[in-house]
């Protein structure tokens, strides 16, 4: 997505680059403290939106339903336990 991203919102590629690295980076502190995670993932949560968001307006595969129902999807079934 990000040849894509970049195409279309370049105003806001670096900014969801940096978010999306440090979702990443955030991901093994949940090992160490679920807590830290959490209260980390706070601050990333308008750049989660935001990629959410825009999902479908950057994807141009054939599996870009499924890409972008994904996230809602895992997203409810962690909520729903």
């Amino acid at each position: 997505m990000r040849r894509g991203w970049q195409a279309r919102f370049p105003a806001d590629y670096r900014l969801a680059l940096i978010g999306s690295w440090l979702m990443l980076l955030f991901t093994p502190l949940v090992f160490v403290s679920s807590v830290i995670a959490d209260r980390a993932s706070y601050y990333l949560i308008p750049v989660q939106a935001m990629v959410l968001a825009r999902i479908p307006a950057v994807m141009t595969s054939r599996l870009m339903p499924i890409f972008a129902i994904a996230p809602y999807l895992g997203l409810g079934i962690v909520l729903w336990y």
